[in-house]
């Protein structure tokens, strides 16, 4: 019976081995096939121009943002799972976590501080203090002084001046009617207090059974919904000579697909494609994907909540453009 196991584990891992470089593909299909509005003819077009290389800067840009959410979930899950079986290693997320060395962690820590918004850095202060508190009922054999300071004290006292530097932006949230924002801005963190303790066994052994299929859909879905918003293609506004029985310049917004010495491919945002003729394009310029503007105006600490730690601080860089194009009206 044990060798059948065996023998089924070592079938899975050839499944896996045998699927993962198609994963990348379906991934880059999928991406296409987004931005053209989910039009087949239009999906061919893109794939025969569309440069490859900003495909993959795409899906690379997904992983990096998807990597910490991997390690910080399989070390949380691993670090309970060992608090409460009998024999852990039977687990494959703490076998994997055994092999995650601990500057890989703090690492992802970082990554995921500065790659994150700010809006979800209440997320990863909750990993933060879970895992911390885990960590010290581990070793609470050798030190029990440790338990309450690393589970109670330091979590109220981390919680407390989050929400003294968070606070203004909650309430303003919620002015607003964005409750989501407010949410996500204060729910989290005090979950700490309780992923920090011992997990009860019905909760353990789903986690036992089924906690890599959990993570793979959790990272899946995060790496899809991250991928479709990078931006591929430029969005761009020509303005156009008047059309016969037309006294007005006329201008377009989308995506530049290809060019040649008589026209120009353009992808309207809508996903309507037009053959441009050169000598009928006026001017051009560069604007701001509105698809992606961000949705709220609030901000903490000078920097807007839709925006990393890495980026510009405030909305001065989400200005309305100026540039009447941009909006279909030409100049």
């Amino acid at each position: 019976m044990a060798s059948d196991d065996v023998r089924a584990r070592g079938y899975d891992k050839e499944w896996a081995i045998a699927i993962s470089p198609g994963v990348p593909v379906v991934l880059l299909m999928l991406k296409v096939w987004y931005l053209s509005d989910y039009n087949a003819e239009t999906t061919q077009l893109l794939i025969q121009h569309i440069n490859p290389l900003a495909l993959l800067s795409a899906l690379s840009l997904a992983i990096l943002w998807t990597v910490p959410t991997a390690v910080l979930v399989v070390r949380y899950i691993a670090a309970s799972l060992k608090l409460v079986l009998a024999e852990p290693s039977r687990s494959c997320l703490v076998r994997i976590d055994a092999r995650i060395p601990a500057w890989v962690t703090w690492s992802s820590f970082l990554m995921a501080l500065f790659a994150w918004e700010i809006q979800y850095l209440s997320i990863l202060l909750m990993l933060a203090l879970a895992l911390i508190g885990l960590a010290s009922r581990h070793h609470r054999t050798a030190r029990p002084w440790i338990v309450p300071l690393a589970c109670l004290c330091l979590p109220v006292l981390a919680i407390a001046a989050y929400y003294g530097a968070i606070w203004p932006a909650a309430v303003e949230a919620w002015k607003e009617g964005d409750a989501y924002l407010c949410a996500m801005l204060l729910a989290p963190p005090p979950l700490a207090l309780i992923l920090n303790r011992r997990l009860p066994a019905l909760a353990a052994r789903a986690l036992f059974d089924g906690g890599g299929i959990y993570i793979g859909v959790l990272l899946l879905s995060v790496l899809l919904f991250r991928f479709v918003q990078i931006p591929v293609l430029p969005v761009v506004a020509v303005e156009l000579r008047p059309s016969p029985g037309s006294l007005t310049n006329t201008a377009l917004t989308g995506h530049i697909i290809h060019t040649d010495d008589r026209m120009v491919t353009f992808l309207e945002m809508n996903g309507i494609v037009r053959f441009l003729a050169n000598d009928s394009v006026i001017s051009q310029t560069v604007c701001r994907d509105y698809s992606r503007a961000p949705y709220s105006r609030i901000s903490i600490v000078g920097k807007n909540v839709e925006r990393t730690l890495l980026q510009g601080n405030g909305h001065d860089n989400d200005r309305l453009d100026i540039d009447q194009r941009c909006y279909g009206r030409p100049l």
